[in-house]
């Protein structure tokens, strides 16, 4: 019985299932293959190794489902039987994701599926070898520190032109467009424009630098980390 998300069918008198359109040929159809596309039409880069799962599954991962042919790789479009007209289609759809999987990972991880003929064995075989949680609390904690970093760079980079003062701009500066109603002075006034300004900004980021290292190292504290995997932070 042929998935009605699939094709559409109708039943001659004798009953035989003969499709009213060829799925093949319908651009919106997961069967539909461009005439660009080939073996080579998808290709990961840098490809599959033993430290880069995360990064390399997401990114396959968008280039199949752009090609609308994710359902070969999950299974939700599984294979038809013999007798059915999509079976060769099938065939054919199935063989470009092996040949796209196989041309995506390193020679020594090919070798260990090059004998598999169907891409969701493929897929489910890779998940299972690589697949770990830590690895993507790894990746939005590297994305973390890396904010941390810009934060950092971009306050020390920062000097008004009029006071001289790190930690804010010119169109910012108290001495220009006044200090708040509730701007608490610790100075005498002249001083206090530039000090307060800056401890103010200063303390602002190292709240805020608090706030995402106290995340960090939440997550850290949830994680059991390999060798391997604290290489990943170097």
């Amino acid at each position: 019985m042929v998935d009605s998300q699939n094709s559409s069918h109708f039943s001659d008198p004798v009953g035989t299932v003969t499709h009213a359109c060829n799925p093949s040929e319908d651009v919106f159809s997961p069967y539909y293959l461009h005439h660009a596309e080939n073996h080579s039409s998808v290709i990961v880069t840098p490809k599959l190794t033993l430290a880069n799962f995360a990064s390399w599954r997401r990114s396959f991962l968008l280039a199949v489902s752009i090609r609308n042919k994710q359902g070969f790789l999950d299974g939700s479009i599984p294979k038809p039987t013999l007798e059915d007209p999509l079976c060769l289609s099938w065939v054919r759809c199935n063989n470009l994701l092996v040949a796209w999987l196989l041309r995506s990972v390193s020679p020594p991880i090919a070798s260990t599926v090059f004998y598999m003929e169907d891409a969701k064995q493929i897929w489910e075989k890779l998940n299972q070898r690589f697949f770990h949680p830590d690895d993507f609390r790894i990746c939005h904690l590297q994305q973390l520190l890396c904010t941390v970093t810009q934060v950092k760079k971009v306050k020390n980079d920062v000097t008004c032109f009029h006071c001289r003062k790190p930690g804010h701009v010119k169109a910012n500066c108290y001495r220009l467009i006044g200090f708040p109603l509730d701007f608490k002075f610790t100075k005498s006034k002249g001083n206090a424009s530039g000090s307060s300004t800056s401890k103010s900004a200063s303390a602002y980021q190292v709240s805020t630098t608090k706030a995402i290292a106290e995340s960090v190292a939440d997550d850290l504290s949830k994680i059991t980390l390999s060798m391997e995997q604290v290489r990943k932070f170097e």
